[in-house]
Protein backbone atom coordinates (compact mmCIF):
# COMPACT_ATOMS: atom_id res chain seq x y z
CA UNK A 1 0.00 0.00 0.00
CA UNK A 2 2.94 2.41 0.94
CA UNK A 3 4.56 1.50 -2.15
CA UNK A 4 1.45 2.28 -4.14
CA UNK A 5 0.70 5.72 -2.65
CA UNK A 6 4.80 6.69 -3.62
CA UNK A 7 4.53 5.62 -6.89
CA UNK A 8 0.84 7.80 -7.34
CA UNK A 9 2.98 10.64 -5.36
CA UNK A 10 5.60 10.47 -7.69
CA UNK A 11 3.59 10.22 -10.95
CA UNK A 12 1.36 13.30 -10.04
CA UNK A 13 4.86 15.30 -9.69
CA UNK A 14 5.83 13.93 -12.71
CA UNK A 15 2.77 14.80 -14.69
CA UNK A 16 2.91 18.66 -12.45
CA UNK A 17 5.98 19.05 -14.37
CA UNK A 18 5.37 18.29 -17.30
CA UNK A 19 1.97 20.52 -17.21
CA UNK A 20 4.22 23.67 -15.54
CA UNK A 21 7.22 22.66 -18.83
CA UNK A 22 3.92 22.59 -21.46
CA UNK A 23 2.67 25.88 -20.33
CA UNK A 24 6.24 27.45 -20.33
CA UNK A 25 6.06 26.39 -23.90
CA UNK A 26 2.81 27.86 -24.13
CA UNK A 27 3.60 31.13 -22.69
CA UNK A 28 6.99 31.55 -24.71
CA UNK A 29 5.01 30.42 -27.96
CA UNK A 30 3.04 32.97 -27.69
CA UNK A 31 5.48 35.66 -27.78
CA UNK A 32 5.79 34.74 -31.63
CA UNK A 33 2.36 36.04 -33.07
CA UNK A 34 3.43 39.78 -31.75
CA UNK A 35 7.27 39.45 -32.59
CA UNK A 36 6.23 38.19 -36.35
CA UNK A 37 3.44 41.02 -36.26
CA UNK A 38 6.73 43.29 -35.81
CA UNK A 39 8.71 42.37 -38.20
CA UNK A 40 6.06 42.69 -40.62
CA UNK A 41 5.16 46.35 -39.32
CA UNK A 42 8.69 47.50 -39.97
CA UNK A 43 8.94 45.85 -43.44
CA UNK A 44 6.21 48.44 -43.88
CA UNK A 45 8.47 51.48 -41.49
CA UNK A 46 5.57 51.68 -39.23
CA UNK A 47 7.90 51.60 -35.99
CA UNK A 48 5.93 52.69 -33.82
CA UNK A 49 3.30 50.30 -34.29
CA UNK A 50 6.19 47.55 -34.40
CA UNK A 51 7.42 48.63 -30.79
CA UNK A 52 4.05 48.16 -29.42
CA UNK A 53 4.41 44.12 -30.74
CA UNK A 54 7.30 43.91 -29.24
CA UNK A 55 6.38 45.13 -26.23
CA UNK A 56 3.54 42.62 -25.82
CA UNK A 57 5.93 40.01 -26.94
CA UNK A 58 8.24 41.03 -24.48
CA UNK A 59 5.07 40.88 -21.71
CA UNK A 60 4.39 37.40 -22.89
CA UNK A 61 7.83 36.10 -22.64
CA UNK A 62 10.28 39.14 -20.87
CA UNK A 63 13.26 36.87 -22.11
CA UNK A 64 12.77 36.62 -25.61
CA UNK A 65 16.33 37.84 -27.04
CA UNK A 66 14.41 38.54 -30.57
CA UNK A 67 11.73 40.80 -29.67
CA UNK A 68 14.47 42.96 -27.75
CA UNK A 69 16.45 42.79 -30.68
CA UNK A 70 13.80 44.14 -33.20
CA UNK A 71 12.63 46.46 -30.63
CA UNK A 72 16.11 47.78 -30.51
CA UNK A 73 16.46 48.18 -34.15
CA UNK A 74 12.84 49.72 -34.76
CA UNK A 75 13.98 52.24 -31.86
CA UNK A 76 17.25 52.91 -33.89
CA UNK A 77 15.08 53.56 -36.91
CA UNK A 78 13.40 56.38 -34.91
CA UNK A 79 16.72 57.62 -33.74
CA UNK A 80 15.53 56.55 -30.07
CA UNK A 81 19.55 55.52 -29.21
CA UNK A 82 19.10 55.45 -25.89
CA UNK A 83 16.01 53.15 -26.02
CA UNK A 84 17.57 51.17 -28.33
CA UNK A 85 20.82 50.86 -26.56
CA UNK A 86 18.46 49.73 -23.54
CA UNK A 87 17.07 46.74 -25.40
CA UNK A 88 20.48 45.65 -26.90
CA UNK A 89 21.49 45.67 -23.75
CA UNK A 90 18.79 43.81 -21.97
CA UNK A 91 19.06 40.97 -25.21
CA UNK A 92 22.68 40.72 -24.49
CA UNK A 93 21.50 39.78 -20.67
CA UNK A 94 18.90 37.01 -21.40
CA UNK A 95 20.97 35.46 -24.40
CA UNK A 96 21.71 31.94 -22.73
CA UNK A 97 25.54 31.15 -21.97
CA UNK A 98 25.39 28.45 -23.91
CA UNK A 99 25.03 30.48 -27.37
CA UNK A 100 27.58 32.68 -26.66
CA UNK A 101 29.52 31.51 -29.31
CA UNK A 102 26.20 31.91 -31.78
CA UNK A 103 26.19 34.16 -34.47
CA UNK A 104 22.68 36.08 -32.94
CA UNK A 105 25.06 37.21 -29.98
CA UNK A 106 27.70 38.71 -31.93
CA UNK A 107 25.08 40.27 -34.02
CA UNK A 108 23.73 41.72 -30.64
CA UNK A 109 27.03 43.22 -29.74
CA UNK A 110 27.56 44.37 -33.36
CA UNK A 111 24.11 46.47 -33.54
CA UNK A 112 24.32 48.00 -30.46
CA UNK A 113 28.10 49.25 -31.20
CA UNK A 114 27.10 50.83 -34.46
CA UNK A 115 24.32 52.74 -31.95
CA UNK A 116 26.81 53.62 -30.00
CA UNK A 117 29.02 55.01 -33.09
CA UNK A 118 26.07 56.95 -34.61
CA UNK A 119 25.51 58.43 -30.68
CA UNK A 120 29.25 59.20 -31.10
CA UNK A 121 30.29 57.27 -27.87
CA UNK A 122 33.45 55.90 -29.85
CA UNK A 123 34.82 54.08 -26.61
CA UNK A 124 31.54 52.13 -26.15
CA UNK A 125 31.40 51.15 -30.02
CA UNK A 126 34.90 49.82 -30.37
CA UNK A 127 33.92 47.70 -27.33
CA UNK A 128 30.95 46.22 -28.86
CA UNK A 129 32.46 45.72 -32.38
CA UNK A 130 35.51 43.96 -30.26
CA UNK A 131 33.15 41.26 -28.22
CA UNK A 132 31.55 40.67 -31.48
CA UNK A 133 34.38 40.12 -33.20
CA UNK A 134 36.19 37.75 -30.45
CA UNK A 135 32.52 35.98 -31.02
CA UNK A 136 32.30 35.64 -34.48
CA UNK A 137 35.50 36.80 -35.80
CA UNK A 138 34.25 36.21 -39.93
CA UNK A 139 31.74 38.92 -38.64
CA UNK A 140 33.82 41.41 -41.27
CA UNK A 141 31.44 44.33 -41.22
CA UNK A 142 32.55 44.92 -36.94
CA UNK A 143 36.22 44.99 -38.20
CA UNK A 144 34.80 48.07 -40.43
CA UNK A 145 32.88 50.04 -38.02
CA UNK A 146 35.80 49.91 -35.51
CA UNK A 147 37.66 50.83 -38.10
CA UNK A 148 35.53 53.75 -38.88
CA UNK A 149 35.33 54.20 -34.53
CA UNK A 150 38.94 54.30 -34.50
CA UNK A 151 39.31 56.75 -37.16
CA UNK A 152 36.83 59.14 -35.58
CA UNK A 153 39.16 59.13 -32.64
CA UNK A 154 42.42 59.72 -34.69
CA UNK A 155 43.96 56.27 -34.12
CA UNK A 156 44.80 56.12 -37.57
CA UNK A 157 47.10 53.07 -36.84
CA UNK A 158 44.41 50.72 -35.35
CA UNK A 159 41.91 52.18 -38.16
CA UNK A 160 44.05 51.09 -40.89
CA UNK A 161 44.85 47.73 -39.51
CA UNK A 162 41.05 47.01 -39.01
CA UNK A 163 40.48 48.29 -42.72
CA UNK A 164 43.65 46.38 -43.98
CA UNK A 165 41.29 43.08 -42.40
CA UNK A 166 38.49 43.83 -44.30
CA UNK A 167 40.47 43.76 -47.44
CA UNK A 168 41.82 40.21 -46.71
CA UNK A 169 39.47 38.56 -45.06
CA UNK A 170 35.83 39.90 -46.97
CA UNK A 171 34.05 38.84 -49.73
CA UNK A 172 32.52 41.51 -50.39
CA UNK A 173 33.54 43.56 -52.87
CA UNK A 174 32.14 46.59 -52.33
CA UNK A 175 32.93 46.58 -48.48
CA UNK A 176 36.54 46.20 -49.62
CA UNK A 177 36.30 48.72 -51.49
CA UNK A 178 35.21 51.33 -49.27
CA UNK A 179 37.89 49.47 -46.66
CA UNK A 180 41.00 50.68 -49.51
CA UNK A 181 38.86 54.66 -49.74
CA UNK A 182 39.26 54.72 -45.93
CA UNK A 183 43.45 53.65 -46.30
CA UNK A 184 43.70 56.17 -48.85
CA UNK A 185 41.70 58.93 -47.11
CA UNK A 186 43.85 57.98 -43.97
CA UNK A 187 47.08 57.73 -46.30
CA UNK A 188 46.78 61.21 -47.14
Amino acid sequence: MRRLTIVCTLTVLVMLQAWTVGCEQLRRGGAMLPVEEGSDLMEEGQYEQAIEEFSKAIEIDPESFSAYCLRAEAYYEIEQYDKAVADYTKAIEVYPESGWKHPKYANAHYDRGNVYYYMEEYDKAIADYTKAIEIDPGLVDAYYDRGLSYKAQGDIGKAIADFEEVISESDDSELVDKAKQQIAELSE
